[in-house]
């Protein structure tokens, strides 16, 4: 079983990694959006914010998942 983490927070957003996807809540606007575990892109994505260089790309990542 896949334990809930935190991979990512800042002002703007927490990014989660759940059994259930990738979930990107929207800390100003207090709603969110979750990336399924059976999307095709889901490991991309988390690969994505586990090789992020800094804040500025993770957000970048959050941002377009949250857009979507």
């Amino acid at each position: 079983m896949l334990a809930s983490r935190v991979i990512f927070e800042n002002q703007n957003y927490v990014v989660c990694l759940t059994k259930a996807g990738l979930s990107v809540q929207n800390k100003r606007k207090g709603n969110g959006r979750l990336l399924p575990v059976d999307s095709p892109k889901f490991s991309e994505w988390v690969e994505a914010f586990e090789t992020a260089i800094d804040n500025q790309e993770s957000n970048a990542l959050a941002r377009a998942i949250y857009q979507t």
